[in-house]
């Protein structure tokens, strides 16, 4: 597929034009990223929101813990067992029911049908 001149100079020009744009937004991204980081020191970096790594000073290390950190493990544990078994409860109270909307619903469709109910 040939191009013909006017063709060709029409697609430099285009070129030029996306090649002008991408530099021009190259350099606003630039000087965003500039100004985002303007103030930015290295030695005060981190919002202190976070606390997952070492070193933050809240828990002994292990075999370190005291009485009141092993009760307060105990109770989150207590805890944590607790809202299992409530769990596990509400998805068997859900489970039953919907097995009787179910039995309901087979009962409903053979009194239709005329097959006898089995359940």
């Amino acid at each position: 597929m040939g191009r013909s001149k006017s063709q060709s100079g029409v697609v430099d020009c285009e070129s030029s034009v996306v090649k002008s744009s991408t530099n021009d937004a190259q350099s606003q991204l630039d000087r965003a990223r500039g100004e985002l980081f303007a103030g930015y020191n290295p030695e005060k970096a981190g919002s202190g929101r976070f606390f997952d790594g070492p070193g933050t000073g809240r828990e002994p290390p292990p075999g370190e813990e005291n009485d009141e950190d092993v009760e307060g493990i105990k109770q989150q544990t207590k805890f944590l067992k607790q809202e299992s078994v409530n769990s596990t409860r509400n998805a068997l109270r859900m489970a039953r029911e919907a097995e009787e909307t179910a039995r309901g619903t087979l009962g409903r469709l053979g009194d239709q049908s005329g097959v006898p109910d089995f359940f």
